[in-house]
Parts: C-alpha cells; structure tokens; sequence
C-alpha cells in the first residue's frame, strides 16, 4: 500500500484544475467542494513571472497533491488551503 500524507492529515486531494481570466484557478477537490484560488503576493515569484512571460501560468496540471507547471513551480495543497483560508 502506497502511503499518501494527504489522506493521514484528513486533506482532500486535487481533482482537476481550471484557469480563470488567467489570474485565478478554480481547484475541484475530492470532497467536492471547488475553491477559488489566486496566487497573491507569490505572483511575483520570479518562478510564476516567467510562467505568465511563456503564456504558460493558465496551464497548471495536478497529481491530486499538488498545482505544478512542468518544468516549473509547484503548489501543495496544504500550501493552496494554507493561502486559501489566509
């Protein structure tokens, strides 16, 4: 059996995730609840500069633990939540 931190913390993982207006993301999470998600202050992570400078930000892709762009950043959902409820 594969041991999964999300799941022993009681987090719901990442369904899939949509581009809105290329600011923000709607996260679909296993419980199915959809969280509206923007990047705040870390937009200017020179990371996700150069996601938006590629036209490559509006992209993201899951593996149900995180939001990651191939190649670049990486966002774990006890960061995403952590922002969310911030």
């Amino acid at each position: 059996m594969v041991h999964n931190p999300i799941r022993k913390a009681g987090l719901p993982t990442i369904v899939d995730v949509d581009s809105l207006d290329g600011d923000y993301f709607s996260i679909h999470l296993s419980n199915e609840h959809r969280v509206l998600f923007g990047l705040g202050s870390r937009i200017r992570d020179p990371a996700f500069a150069a996601l938006i400078e590629h036209k490559e930000f509006d992209k993201p892709q899951t593996d149900g633990m995180r939001l990651y762009w191939p190649n670049g950043p990486s966002l774990h959902i006890d960061e995403i939540m952590e922002m969310v409820v911030s």
